[in-house]
């Protein structure tokens, strides 16, 4: 776990992606329940609000310097 990279894709990435998906799951069987519009759609952006940050930050971008990748391969 000393290696940033293979770290990065091993525990971080995969961890991540797994609460993201449960986090989807959840926030989607609350928004069932809700009673009210307004409940559906305050329960919706805090779910999957969460989620979305959590894959974008599990991304490996070209800008992050131990686990960058570049966008496109030629």
């Amino acid at each position: 776990m000393k290696e940033p990279y293979a770290r990065f894709f091993t525990m971080e990435h995969m961890s991540m992606m797994l609460l993201a998906w449960v986090l989807v799951h959840i926030g989607r069987a609350q928004v069932k329940r809700a009673a009210t519009d307004a409940a559906k759609h305050k329960k919706m952006l805090i779910f999957f609000g969460l989620a979305i940050v959590l894959i974008l930050v599990s991304i490996p971008w070209p800008f992050r310097e131990a686990i960058g990748k570049p966008l496109f391969r030629w």
